[in-house]
């Protein structure tokens, strides 16, 4: 089994400016419309059905699992419960819906995560590198700067770069004018 390399490619308050960078990386690794098969999600940490229900409403475009869609039509405002592990995944109908889903969401909800999953990270045979699409992948952090949503709030965004290996995701950042600016982790 191997493992992404998650690389912090930008950290700024600016979020449109994480998006534009996010969007030149996404044309650099698009897949056609035919060849998809994992989408680009929006997740985020919900304490209560009231907040579940205020993002959901934010973002109606966004499909959900059932028991999420159910639990925030309870009409009582009770804490999710801890077997949902109070995590709400919205995938939303295309790559591009991410920047206004993200704004929308953010309205209504004080941090989360944007995820493209359905990338395929180009081969560079002078470097050696063949096309991936195992280890293609795209994340922002919207005012947290960890790997999970549990991290303290901050002003930032950050947006990673998910490769399986550092030559591949140098290059992909040098493709988009920009420069890995941190340590990896592991995803």
């Amino acid at each position: 089994m191997s493992h992404n390399l998650v690389f912090p490619l930008l950290r700024t308050p600016d979020l449109d400016a994480v998006f534009d960078l996010a969007d030149r990386l996404l044309a650099l690794g698009a897949v056609a419309e035919s060849e998809r098969i994992d989408g680009t999600e929006l997740w985020a940490r919900v304490p209560t059905r009231t907040a579940l229900k205020r993002l959901l409403e934010a973002v109606p475009e966004a499909r959900v699992h059932e028991g999420i869609r159910k639990a925030a039509e309870t009409p009582e405002d009770a804490p999710v419960p801890p077997e949902d592990d109070y995590g709400a995944y919205l995938e939303l109908p295309t790559p591009q819906h991410a920047r206004a889903a993200t704004h929308a969401a953010l309205r209504v909800h004080d941090r989360l995560q944007v995820h493209w999953h359905d990338l395929c990270w180009p081969a560079v045979p002078a470097l050696g590198l063949s096309w991936t699409r195992r280890h293609a992948h795209l994340q922002v952090n919207a005012h947290h700067e960890a790997e999970d949503l549990d991290h303290p709030w901050t002003p930032h965004h950050v947006l990673y770069l998910h490769a399986g290996d550092d030559i591949h995701a140098e290059w992909l950042a040098a493709q988009v004018g920009a420069t890995l600016i941190g340590e990896p982790y592991i995803y």
